[in-house]
């Protein structure tokens, strides 16, 4: 692992780098190491601190991988090595695509943040779950698989849930849960499947579809949705009572935001895209701190947005989360942040500060 002092001279150099050029090349970087080193026979494993016990999922730490670092599922094994819990890869839609056009990755160092508008690029169901069935990780059963799901740009929002139902199938034996993404702001009219009408039609849809599967393989997949930071008052308690009534399992909050107006670097202020990262912190809370309150204590919550620091996680925790996700705060503070996250929460935990235990 990249000490972090280590990282932190790097990073300038890194910085220099095209964002889409560098996450990329770094990865595959990383990966013929991580192959060289294990000879392909193993994965890494999760650090075992506060395992947590939610249903079907066994969380060995309570740090995992949001999705959008793994787009194809190709770097489990590599990711695997610093000690999360859970990894979560996507997003994924049936058919393959390219993406929105680039330039499309942006760093702001002095918001400690990125603006994504990605647009759900990924090689499509296939090659995914090809990458699936190779993963140490995932055949050895090292920590928990979550799948992201997402529909393709060119699918009309009358049929969007035959993609998600179409992800659902492919991918169910696989995962340890599997994640409804309807709140990237990337795919137009993505965020309007957030909205009652579409919303009540997809989630009926996937709940007979997760009925049918459970059937043919004789386990359970929770269902979990990712939420956007923007939803409004009205329209969040509208979706986390349809998400009370189909018995959805888990709710991840939250995506990227939209909106800019606080963030220091001005230029970007207008920039298309999700922004994430340090200025997402107190939104998602607010978000999550919400969702806590709505939702009966069954329903597993994720924690992810703006965690750039071990304290950033244990807030989490004490908002309600029962685990977190990571992603920006891995692109500014390094590979460390994820022992950091997971040694803050436990002493907390430790200590009685967090008191918080899933019944």
């Amino acid at each position: 692992m990249i000490n972090k002092n280590l990282y932190q001279k790097l990073l300038p150099y890194l910085f220099k780098l095209d964002p889409e050029f560098a996450h990329h090349n770094f990865l595959l970087m990383a990966s013929l190491i991580e192959k060289a080193i294990s000879m392909g026979i193993r994965s890494g494993s999760p650090y075992e601190k506060n395992s947590l016990q939610v249903s079907t999922l066994n969380f060995k730490n309570r740090v995992g991988l949001a999705a959008g670092m793994d787009k194809n599922a190709s770097y489990i094994d590599t990711l695997s090595w610093l000690g999360f819990g859970f990894i979560e890869v996507g997003t994924v839609t049936p058919k393959p695509q390219p993406g929105n056009k680039k330039p499309r990755l942006f760093r702001l160092p002095h918001d400690k943040a990125l603006i994504n508008s990605m647009g759900f690029n990924n090689d499509g169901l296939n090659t995914f779950v090809n990458n699936l069935k190779k993963s140490k990780w995932v055949k050895q059963k090292k920590g928990l698989i979550g799948i992201n799901l997402g529909m393709n740009f060119d699918t009309d929002l009358n049929n969007a849930h035959l993609d998600y139902e179409t992800g659902l199938d492919a991918t169910y034996k696989y995962a340890d849960y599997i994640v409804i993404n309807i709140s990237s702001p990337n795919t137009k009219g993505l965020r309007k499947l957030q909205e009652n009408i579409f919303l009540k039609k997809l989630l009926a849809s996937l709940k007979k579809k997760q009925k049918q599967l459970l059937a043919k393989y004789s386990f359970h997949r929770p269902i979990f949705i990712k939420i956007s930071p923007d939803i409004n008052h009205e329209f969040l308690e509208e979706t986390l009572e349809l998400i009370k009534t189909y018995e959805i399992e888990g709710v991840i909050a939250t995506n990227t935001t939209i909106k800019k107006e606080n963030i220091l670097e001005k230029k970007y202020s207008n920039q298309q895209g999700g922004l994430s990262g340090a200025p997402l912190l107190l939104k998602s809370n607010q978000i999550l701190s919400q969702i806590k309150k709505y939702l009966p204590s069954e329903v597993i919550l994720i924690g992810s947005g703006g965690i750039m620091s071990g304290i950033d996680a244990s807030e989490k925790i004490i908002k309600g989360a029962d685990v977190i996700q990571l992603y920006s705060g891995l692109i500014f503070s390094g590979p460390d942040l994820v022992p950091e996250c997971i040694k803050m929460i436990d002493n907390n935990l430790s200590s009685k500060i967090l008191n918080y235990q899933k019944i």
